[in-house]
């Protein structure tokens, strides 16, 4: 929905990230998902949804139990609200803080565009990190001043069921810069990669 696009420039993009899938992203998301074989009475999550671009675009292909999605600003999240209700039987939907209210949850299937939100930006600095730290991920912490899609793996990784899928939309540098050493490791250590998928031609967000 074109509407779900417009919402973004209604808030803080730089230090939100609101900076939502394009719709070559959303392609790759959907091709990835059609590779997944089971995908009846599963839980979906998105855990930084904005509007929902990336659960309302798969609709047609996982019958979920449940969908879960957290948005921080609450414009987007509840027009997210009204479509993805319209879309699924079972919708949670929470207008918060993902790193203050989504480490209780579990979830079979992620898909997301983690926030990419520079170190200098974010007003709760510490607070962030000594949570991150908190729930066992201090170690994969590989420098001071990680980017906050950087630590938002570590809170997705939290979430996702053992033998679940993560499917993210993520910055480059996520792979090519120090901050994502950590990031590197963990995937190394808990993870089998089924794809990596790189848009030479244009920006998979914004």
């Amino acid at each position: 929905y074109k509407v779900q696009y417009d919402v973004q420039n209604l808030v803080d993009r730089k230090r939100t990230s609101s900076y939502y899938t394009s719709i070559d992203g959303v392609t790759v998301v959907r091709s990835l998902i059609e590779k997944i074989p089971n995908r009846d009475g599963i839980v979906v999550m998105d855990p930084f949804m904005g509007s929902g671009v990336l659960l309302s675009s798969i609709d047609d292909l996982v019958k979920p139990s449940k969908v879960i999605g957290i948005e921080i600003n609450k414009r987007p999240c509840e027009l997210a609200r009204n479509i993805l209700s319209k879309m699924y039987s079972n919708v949670e939907i929470t207008c918060g803080d993902a790193f203050k209210v989504a480490w209780n949850y579990k979830a079979d299937l992620i898909v997301a565009n983690p926030p990419y939100v520079r170190w200098h930006l974010l007003n709760n600095r510490e607070e962030l990190l000594k949570t991150v730290a908190s729930h066992g991920y201090g170690h994969f912490i590989s420098r001071s001043d990680p980017g906050l899609h950087i630590l938002a793996m570590f809170l997705i990784d939290h979430i996702l069921k053992d033998s679940g899928y993560a499917i993210l939309v993520l910055p480059a540098s996520t792979f090519h810069t120090s901050q994502g050493t950590g990031v590197k490791q963990l995937i190394k250590y808990r993870y089998d990669v089924l794809g990596i998928v790189e848009n030479l031609k244009a920006p998979s967000f914004s």
